[in-house]
Parts: structure tokens; sequence; C-alpha cells
């Protein structure tokens, strides 16, 4: 709850990629959703879409809304071939906007009326007249460009970032707290710097491997963790850094279960009527 109440970016974060992949499953459809669990995985999606609306977390409201449209776009084209209407994901657009229309009204009213809708919009720039924190993310974002443009071969590690970004403005980075000032931001970016074009070739080359593949393979659960990851990273990009541990334990989930599906795939295609 603490942190739900004070770092609402970093709860949304963490949140998110289990939210997607457990909707991506649902309207799909999953059979796991019939078994023994339909209890709580249903707990699970209902109260996580809840928690991310209560926590005011733009971030979240934005990579879920950009997910809503991936879902619409993909159904479009499955229509077109197929002729056919997923019933779930009409379910989910109007649980979702009724949903998001309904705690806005609510809240709204118990702060008397345009109130939320600032504090929902604070920061953004967006219908209020307070300042964009999101302009001061993109000016560190371009300084953390401009870090990697001063050593582009190799890079500075993630833990010189801080202090190569303190060197533009004349400022010797020797604490903890003056370092979290000068923090990279924008996380592609920031790996881009950490690692130069040496190293951030091989760091694309690693997610082309870990994405591309498992997302053609005929196994449903597979496709949701790449799905997942992908908006996952998306919403990494706002406000965190590469070394969030819920990042690299999806990767690790996504990468076990891929190693395992590719030697035993013949026994997964029987069982495909479950996946």
């Amino acid at each position: 709850m603490a942190l739900l109440a004070s770092v609402p970016s970093y709860f949304s974060t963490s949140l998110l990629p289990g939210l997607v992949l457990t909707i991506y499953l649902w309207i799909k459809n999953c059979r796991i959703f019939k078994k023994k669990n339909v209890f709580w995985l249903t707990f699970f999606l209902i109260s996580g879409v809840i928690a991310l609306f209560l926590s005011v977390g733009r971030s979240g409201y934005v990579v879920l809304f950009l997910f809503m449209i991936y879902l619409i776009l993909e159904h479009i084209c499955i229509f077109i071939k197929n002729k056919k209407f997923n019933v779930r994901l009409i379910i989910f657009i109007f649980i979702f906007l009724l949903g998001f229309s309904l705690l806005f009204y609510v809240f709204s009213k118990r702060h008397h009326g345009i109130d939320v809708f600032e504090n929902i919009f604070e920061s953004t720039g967006f219908f209020t007249k307070r300042k964009a924190s999101f302009t001061d993310r993109l000016n560190a974002g371009y300084d953390t460009f401009k870090v990697f443009l001063n050593h582009p071969i190799i890079g500075v590690s993630l833990g010189g970032i801080p202090a190569g970004r303190g060197e533009l403005v004349g400022t010797i980075v020797t604490s903890q707290s003056v370092a979290k000032v000068f923090e990279g931001m924008i996380v592609i970016i920031e790996v881009l710097a950490a690692s130069g074009i040496f190293g951030f070739i091989f760091f694309i080359l690693y997610f082309l491997k870990l994405l591309v593949k498992p997302l053609f393979e005929d196994n449903m659960i597979l496709k949701a963790l790449v799905i997942s990851l992908i908006f996952g990273f998306i919403i990494l990009q706002f406000n965190q850094n590469i070394q969030r541990l819920y990042f690299w334990l999806h990767i690790s989930v996504l990468s076990m279960f891929y190693s395992v599906y590719g030697k035993g795939k013949e026994r997964f295609m029987k069982l495909k009527s479950f996946w």
C-alpha cells in the first residue's frame, strides 16, 4: 500500500506485464480459465484492473490503452480473415471504459469536480496549467544521449551515466543522493549510453532472438508472455531503468517456457487444445 500511495508509476510498471498477460489469455479464451485456477485468475484480473485505476499511475493508463488498441487491431485482422467477432474483447473494452468512467465520476464528485481530473493529468501538461514533468524527463533523456555521444563505442556502463550527466553541467557525482539527480532516463537510451554501439548491438540481437521467434510459435501462452514483455518494456521507458527485477523475472519465465516448449514441441502440440 505504501508503494501504491507514494510511487504510483513503480506500482503500475510492476503490475502491468502480469495484467496484460492475464487479459490476453482471458480474451483468447485460454483453457486455463476453465480449470481449477479460474477463481484466482479472475480475481487477479479484476483486482489488477481496479488497482491500476486507483494507483493514478498515468504511464499505466497510457500503456493499457495502447494494449487495448493493439487488441482491437489484431482482432480486426482476424475478423477480416475469419469473419468472427471476439465477444470477450468487446466485454473487456466495455468494462474498461465503463470502469474508468465510473471511477472518475465517483472521485470527481467526492473531490468537487475538476480536482481529481487535474490530479490525474498533473505533470503531463495536458488540461492543466502545471509544469509538465515529461518535459523534464525528455530533457534528461536528451542529456543521457549526450553521454552516449561522448562515449559512443564502448559506453560508460550503467553506473557511469550519473557521472556522465553530471559532467555535462560541471557537477562531480560523489554520493548516491547526487547520483539520483543525474540518473539516466528513457531506458533504451540509457542502455545505449551504458553499452555504447558495440554492446547495444548485442542487446538488440538478444531481444530480437527472445521476442521474434517465440511470437510466431503456435502456442497461446508463449505468445502472451512475449506480448506482455513488449508492453512491459514500453512502460519501462517512462521513469524506470533496465535493472528492474520484475522485468528480468519476466524474461527468465519466458526463456524457461520457450526452452521447455522447444525441447518438447511434439508433446506440446498434442496438448494444443489446452494451450
